[in-house]
């Protein structure tokens, strides 16, 4: 009266990224009467998520050290290959495909884009890939680019599907003064000193010094009002100029001097 029978198998899940898998199920029996047939081949998919990730979130490098390597890496145990794509997008920095000719339009690109395929294994499960900065002789804000990873895998889990890339601008520029020294009488007037950009090829962004007067032979408050002042260059602004009055005390003297100083707010800035 029994003409079926079920039973169950229970399937393991082994935590291990891998190829479909079988194996087979048979029937025995002591009767000799039994035909038992052919066995049962059940296939397991494998159900475990491949995880992907940059080995880091963000990178950070000058762009005088010419380049950036940006790793990716499976996360976790893998028995089979597994692809990914990465490519580059500029974010406030320019990719080109080809880097330009010396003395072409280096000041229009800041980096070489990628376009490359990365196939994870179970021995190889790091890649990376070589960005190449671009030296386009201006002097900028630090700029960033954009990494992405992604695959056509339905099974392949991108946790950190983007990396940023900050390029951290190298280029320098001379600041200093301009007319020195200045020569005046002592009758209550007021100088102009003035300070300018020495370099202007390609200055794209800002640069700030600071301004102030030094005692000398000269007493502040007596023969000239001290000064401090913040100077912000930027592409309309080049020169930049500060008022310092000159005091008279009604004291005959000798000539008395003060100096006045600048002093840089970045490691780019040369005073000269």
């Amino acid at each position: 009266s029994v003409a079926n029978q079920t039973f169950t198998i229970d399937i393991l899940d082994d935590n291990t990224v891998e190829s479909t898998e079988t194996f087979a199920v048979v029937l025995q029996s002591s009767d000799p009467a039994v035909n038992l047939g052919t066995s049962a081949s059940i296939r397991i998919f494998d159900s475990t998520p491949i995880q992907v990730a940059f080995e880091y979130p963000s990178y950070t490098a000058s762009e005088s050290l010419g380049s950036v390597t940006v790793c990716a890496v499976v996360l976790g145990k893998l028995q089979r290959p597994v692809t990914v794509l990465l490519n580059t997008s500029g974010v406030t920095a320019t990719q080109t495909n080809s880097a330009p000719q010396q003395g072409g339009l280096q000041s229009l690109y800041d980096y070489l884009a990628e376009n490359a395929t990365f196939v994870f294994n179970e021995t190889t499960t790091k890649l990376c890939v070589l960005i190449t900065f671009l030296e386009d002789y201006a002097y900028e804000a630090n700029e960033t680019l954009r990494v992405s990873l992604s695959s056509s895998d339905p099974s392949v889990e991108i946790t950190t599907p983007t990396a940023e890339v900050t390029i951290v601008d190298s280029t320098e520029i001379g600041i200093g003064f301009v007319n020195l020294p200045h020569v005046v009488r002592e009758n209550g007037i007021m100088i102009q000193v003035c300070t300018e950009l020495k370099d202007t090829v390609n200055f794209q962004t800002t640069a700030a010094v600071n301004f102030s007067t030094v005692p000398g032979s000269a007493i502040p408050m007596l023969n000239y009002v001290p000064t401090t002042a913040r100077l912000e260059f930027s592409q309309i602004n080049k020169r930049l100029c500060v008022p310092v009055s000159i005091l008279d005390d009604g004291v005959i003297t000798n000539t008395l001097s003060f100096t006045a100083t600048l002093s840089a707010l970045s490691p780019r800035e040369n005073i000269n």
